[in-house]
């Protein structure tokens, strides 16, 4: 059961308490300006990247350049932009 909302919730987040939803990528993060994902901030390892797949001159577009890599379900032709290595 959701909770009423209420002037406490994140203006990005308005769900009552117990609603699952999936990743947004951060769009409150990048619309606002940060470019980068929680996620892919508090990874230490780089293991996770974020960026502009249309930007040539981007770090996840070079990397992306220089290893292979999957979508998964590219069967279903849904071109969500995330890309899997080592997989």
């Amino acid at each position: 059961m959701h909770e009423d909302l209420n002037d406490t919730q994140l203006a990005h987040m308005p769900r009552g308490k117990g609603c699952v939803e999936s990743c947004t990528l951060c769009v409150h993060k990048v619309d606002a300006g940060d470019n980068t994902t929680a996620c892919a901030q508090a990874c230490p390892e780089q293991a996770i990247l974020f960026g502009d797949l249309n930007d040539a001159g981007s770090e996840i577009a070079q990397h992306l350049a220089a290893y292979a890599s999957k979508e998964i379900r590219a069967d279903l032709g849904l071109n969500t932009g995330v890309r899997y290595t080592g997989i």
